[in-house]
């Protein structure tokens, strides 16, 4: 019995850091993103307003987060996370004087350098509930596409830069995570509080990405 209790114990004083101490933990997952507002009509073709649907895009994520033990409950963590976001289309089409184009697999991907501020609350060993703030800095951004031109009667893959897409933006990460062996599992619904794209014909759209990572901490 003895033995038993005193594994539980260091598996319980290695779930949770000490106060006043730091930890660095290095981390690796995915995203599932879409943008708000960017419904079925998106950017507009020569020959009219592509059409369709909107679905969610997978992107990857990963970085390293710093963090502090304020008390037994509370910490603090600030990051530097690489995302790939945006958002995906399917089955669009157009519809012009004389013609009909279609459209599939449009995307918009959107990197980013994340730096999220967040507060971790303890309210069992190991498992923290979190929010804080998150300015992001585009690093590149890339419009893509696979359409079938019936003019030319071929299919045409496209893609490029998007004009207009901002530099910066701003979210509020809002997650829990839970830490075993120094192991921690991360989920996090980052909530966009700024447009992505200027101009008032981008209808506001905004980030939404929820992310889901597995990272390593480390004691500093």
């Amino acid at each position: 019995f003895a033995w038993v209790a005193l594994c539980v114990a260091t598996v319980g004083a290695s779930a949770q850091s000490e106060v006043g101490t730091f930890s660095l933990q290095p981390k690796i997952g995915f995203n599932v993103s879409f943008l708000t507002n960017a419904g079925k009509t998106v950017l507009d073709d020569p020959g009219g307003p592509m059409t369709g649907n909107r679905d969610v895009k997978a992107g990857f994520v990963a970085g390293v987060e710093a963090e502090y033990q304020i008390t037994p409950v509370i910490s603090v963590a600030a990051g530097l996370l690489y995302s790939i976001q945006g958002t995906r289309w399917e089955d669009l089409e157009t519809i012009g004087t004389n013609y009909r184009l279609m459209s599939k697999d449009r995307m918009v991907d959107l990197s980013y350098l994340n730096i999220p501020i967040v507060a971790n609350f303890y309210v069992a060993k190991g498992f923290a509930l979190k929010a804080g703030v998150q300015p992001g800095f585009l690093l590149d951004n890339k419009g893509k596409e696979t359409y079938f031109d019936n003019i030319q009667n071929r299919e045409v893959e496209a893609s490029g830069d998007i004009e207009g897409i901002k530099k910066f933006d701003l979210s509020i990460p809002l997650g829990a995570s839970y830490e075993f062996n120094n192991v921690v599992i991360d989920a996090r619904y980052n909530l966009g509080l700024t447009k992505v794209c200027s101009g008032d014909e981008n209808k506001a759209s905004k980030n939404s990405v929820i992310q889901v990572t597995v990272g390593y901490k480390f004691a500093l």
